[in-house]
């Protein structure tokens, strides 16, 4: 496939692999897609005014064009070959694979600060109060969010990248994570969870918020696959050193033909839609914990079983309490953030949580600042113009060693975060945050003296 934008049809991507679409990656990055197909763009072109006027897909002289939505409408085009299986000697080179995933990191960036924005603003709101309104649009951000997450967590999984931050932890406070997460659909649907696990004694060397969603996903596909109201049973035995996770459910079931597919990546049915990764993305993270997880079902109809297996440790450690709302200034915050609408939604949050904050757009800006407002706690987004967040972050230190930073950014790769914790960050916390994490967050580190 190739992307166009822009009024110009510039080639923003190019698959490599397939030659059906004039030349290859990478001598086409940033020609114009009129220039490529030269005689044959004559077929082409009323078909692309037809989906930038009209805003739907088209076919055409065998390819398939889909439009891109932008803050202008219509800001690119998707051109695909329809799929078929490629010859060996056609396989993806490395470079092309790095190209693949550079395109997906940077989706993911641009995902995230629109997502960021909506979410704080959520999350303000619903200190605030509640109403069904607000209820309807949380689910919708947070949906969303979900599959950006999913899009980027299976790439990772499938080169190996993902990184596992492991701490000993009850499997019961686990459970607890993935309840937390799925309980707008439970509520929804007014599905009855019942979670049998002991609340000690139980402890995991596991990374706990991946193995929460972990669970939220595989209950996620059991509420979905089942009739409104009808009971799933979550279960924890304990056997020696090993422990035994099942979730049952009374819903669909799955096709004998259909089981050895159910874990695939974008294996999913017109029942429930989405991106079909929730199982496999469940199942890599299990497997890197070295655990194992299978699904059993006599057939459609008869509910399903998923079962997964780790290993136990020998102790636990203690959660961290939540902060409750603050009511009073506390530390003072300079929020270092580029993107005009997620800088305000996350200035107004910090304010509602009883925070001093100063907002800068850049790092000239911000060194400015910070001179006069003499912050506690710097929030620095990454990939911010003129210079870095963590350049700025080493010119501020040079001003004062009791400044404390971190890390509020789109960029999740994981050479990113070992950046942020050799430049001396406290956290490096990935778009859209969580409001009560970087509370308590913000709430540890220590203020600076002044006199």
């Amino acid at each position: 496939m190739q992307v166009w934008w822009g009024e110009q049809l510039v080639v923003f991507y190019n698959d490599a692999c397939i030659a059906g679409l004039a030349e290859r990656h990478p001598s086409v990055l940033g020609r114009h897609a009129p220039e490529l197909f030269g005689e044959r763009w004559s077929t082409i072109r009323d078909a692309v005014e037809r989906v930038r006027a009209d805003a739907i897909e088209v076919e055409v002289d065998g390819l398939h064009l889909v439009p891109i939505f932008g803050d202008h409408g219509v800001d690119g085009i998707l051109c695909a070959l329809p799929e078929e299986p490629e010859p060996e000697d056609a396989l993806e080179a490395p470079s092309d694979r790095r190209a693949k995933h550079d395109f997906l990191s940077l989706i993911g960036h641009e995902l995230r600060n629109p997502l960021s924005a909506l979410s704080t603003t959520m999350q303000v709101f619903e200190l605030r109060g509640s109403s069904p309104e607000l209820a309807l649009m949380s689910r919708s951000v947070r949906h969303l969010s979900r599959l950006v997450d999913d899009l980027l967590d299976i790439s990772r999984i499938a080169r190996g990248k993902l990184v596992l931050h492991r701490t000993r932890i009850e499997l019961a406070a686990i459970l607890d994570r993935a309840m937390e997460i799925v309980t707008p659909l439970v509520d929804d649907r007014g599905t009855k969870v019942f979670v049998r696990v002991a609340r000690t004694g139980i402890p995991i060397d596991a990374d706990g918020e991946r193995l929460a969603r972990t669970f939220a996903a595989i209950l996620t596909n059991a509420i979905e696959h089942s009739d409104r109201g009808a009971p799933i049973v979550v279960e924890a035995i304990a056997e020696g050193q090993k422990v035994r996770v099942v979730v049952k459910d009374e819903g669909a079931g799955i096709a004998p033909d259909q089981l050895a597919h159910v874990f695939e990546a974008f294996h999913t049915d017109r029942m429930t839609g989405g991106l079909g990764l929730g199982l496999a993305i469940s199942r890599g993270i299990v497997e890197l914990h070295g655990g194992t997880i299978t699904i059993r079902s006599a057939g459609a109809g008869t509910g399903s079983e998923c079962v997964v297996e780790l290993t136990r440790a020998e102790k636990a450690d203690l959660g961290t309490p939540r902060i409750p709302v603050a009511t009073t200034v506390r530390k003072r915050v300079l929020l270092v953030e580029d993107n005009d609408d997620t800088a305000r939604a996350l200035k107004n949050a910090l304010e509602q949580l009883g925070y001093k904050v100063a907002l800068a757009h850049d790092g000239p800006v911000a060194l400015n600042v910070a001179r006069t407002f003499e912050p506690d706690v710097v929030l620095l987004d990454i990939g911010l113009p003129v210079m870095d967040g963590w350049e700025l972050a080493r010119r501020l230190r040079e001003r004062t060693s009791e400044l404390h930073f971190v890390a509020v950014t789109a960029r999740d790769q994981e050479s990113d975060k070992q950046t942020s914790v050799a430049a001396g960050f406290a956290e490096h916390l990935i778009k859209p945050i969580d409001l009560g994490r970087l509370q308590n967050l913000v709430e540890g580190l220590p203020m600076r003296t002044r006199t």
